[in-house]
């Protein structure tokens, strides 16, 4: 079984800034929201063993930790760079105001939900494809029944896309809501779980 959970609100989030790799602490909200889904784990696993998993970023590795805390079995915490964030390049930091200033039309030209890939410097959809296809890949390895990644929006989408089986288009449109988490289940579904 694999929990997916986006990171909490962080600064960043709060200014509209798009964070790509750039990193901002997580904000009371982002901390408050990261420890209910720590406590809806604990319920949901119990005394199971998990591993969790997270991006590098501090507000992904700041959620797991808080997640850690919340349960009563929880092995270790392995930062792995495969579940970063897409780089947007010279994008990161900025808001869309900024972007739409500085890069005419790289977003409106772009299909639905593909923007972040017409990026300066940034990362491709395939490199970033392939990126969390490896960690998938050798996640099946890890030895624990319950596996918790905690990662972002966009990585979010693009692992339970491959995950489900999904196309390229289905998979950059999927939802990203903040008050949730996935759980990725054996036969390629993927439940949302809210969490109130």
């Amino acid at each position: 079984m694999i929990y997916l959970v986006r990171h909490g609100q962080t600064e960043m989030n709060l200014q509209g800034r798009i964070q790509g790799q750039g990193d901002a602490p997580l904000t009371d909200a982002g901390r408050s929201l990261a420890s209910k889904i720590g406590q809806r784990l604990a319920e949901d696993i119990g005394s199971s063993t998990a591993l969790i998993f997270t991006s590098p970023l501090g507000r992904a590795a700041q959620t797991a930790g808080i997640i850690a805390n919340s349960l009563h079995n929880a092995t270790s915490v392995i930062e792995d760079e495969r579940l970063a964030e897409v780089n947007l390049g010279e994008w990161d930091g900025l808001t869309i105001a900024e972007i739409d200033q500085g890069w005419p039309e790289a977003r409106t030209s772009a299909p639905p939900g593909e923007w972040f890939f017409n990026a300066p410097n940034g990362e491709s959809f395939e490199s970033f494809r392939q990126r969390n296809a490896a960690f998938l890949r050798d996640l099946g390895g890890a030895d624990a029944s319950i596996k918790i990644l905690v990662t972002h929006g966009i990585s979010g989408r693009v692992l339970r896309g491959l995950h489900a089986g999904l196309g390229r288009q289905e998979t950059v449109n999927l939802p990203v809501p903040n008050e949730a988490f996935f759980v990725m289940r054996e036969d390629g579904s993927v439940d949302e779980i809210a969490v109130p």
